[in-house]
C-alpha cells in the first residue's frame, strides 16, 4: 500500500494516508494520539472525543409517546432488583464489554423520560383525587360530630 506523510511544524500533526481497500486515514496528534478514519466513515480514537455539539441524524426509530401507557411499577421494581438495570437497557458489564450506540441509547433514555413523565402525571391525578376524597371525609366528620 502507498503511504503519504504530512508533518505540520505548528502542532505536531502527522497524517498517514493509506491507499489500500481496508485502510483509511490515520491522524497522529501530539506524541501518541491516533485518530483513525476508515473508508466507511468509522472514526476510532484512543481516548475520547470532546465536541461542543454533536448532531446525530441517523435516528434508529421514531416512536411516539402513548399517553395511555402506564408502566407497572411493581414489575419494574422486581426487574430492577433482579437485573440492576431498567428493562431494555444493557447491563453495566455488557456496556463495558460492547460499548454503546449513543443514538440508540439516547432514544431509549428519551423513551424512559416520556414513560416517567406519564407516571408522574398519573400519580398526580391520583393524589388530587385522594385530596378531594379527604376533604369530603373531613366535611362528613365535621357534620357528623356537630349533631
Amino acid at each position: 500500500s502507498q503511504r503519504e506523510n504530512f508533518v505540520s511544524n505548528k502542532e505536531l500533526l502527522l497524517i498517514q494516508k493509506m491507499n489500500s481497500e481496508k485502510d483509511g486515514v490515520t491522524l497522529i496528534y501530539g506524541e501518541n494520539n491516533p485518530i483513525e478514519i476508515s473508508k466507511s466513515g468509522e472514526i476510532k480514537v484512543q481516548d475520547r472525543i470532546v465536541a461542543p455539539n454533536i448532531s446525530i441524524t441517523n435516528i434508529p426509530f421514531q416512536e411516539t409517546m402513548n399517553p395511555n401507557y402506564i408502566l407497572d411499577l411493581d414489575t419494574l421494581e422486581k426487574h430492577l432488583k433482579k437485573n440492576k438495570t431498567l428493562p431494555n437497557f444493557p447491563s453495566n458489564n455488557e456496556l463495558q464489554r460492547s460499548g454503546i450506540d449513543v443514538a440508540s441509547f439516547q432514544m431509549k433514555l428519551l423513551k424512559e423520560i416520556e414513560e416517567l413523565t406519564l407516571i408522574i402525571i398519573d400519580q398526580n391525578k391520583r393524589i388530587e383525587s385522594m385530596e378531594k376524597d379527604i376533604k369530603k371525609m373531613k366535611i362528613i366528620m365535621v357534620n357528623s360530630s356537630s349533631r
